[in-house]
């Protein structure tokens, strides 16, 4: 068996994991919208499952970033320009997702406080 043929077995193998999780994770939020007592007992792996993603996710950024800083350092040729890439497409990410988030924020603060507001 080739190189090329053990890293394709290995990408569909991670594709397959992949799928199976986002499928699991998906059988788990349809059954804790159907019932709400159900939700209390799943809440912990749906966290936990979050969690786990999130981790996943910050490691391989992070793994990325360092492998970006190694070869800007080394003077790789391209490296420069995906620096200069990243960091343009960072900012660009970085002011929407504040937008959102600070609206968002307000949104619901303002929401939950009109709730409980008591006139009398």
């Amino acid at each position: 068996m080739g190189v090329a043929a053990v890293r394709r077995l290995g990408t569909v193998g991670l594709i397959v994991l992949w799928a199976s999780l986002v499928t699991g994770i998906l059988v788990l939020l349809a059954l804790t919208v159907q019932n709400s007592a159900q939700f209390g007992r799943m809440r912990p792996w749906i966290l936990l499952i979050n969690l786990a993603a999130v981790a996943v996710v910050t490691f391989l950024l992070a793994r990325k970033i360092a492998q970006l800083v190694r070869d800007y350092r080394a003077h790789v040729p391209g490296s420069r320009m995906t620096a200069r890439t990243v960091v343009t497409f960072g900012a660009l990410v970085v002011a929407p997702l504040l937008i959102v988030y600070l609206f968002s924020l307000e949104f619901l603060n303002r929401g939950i406080d009109s709730w409980f507001r008591v006139e009398i």
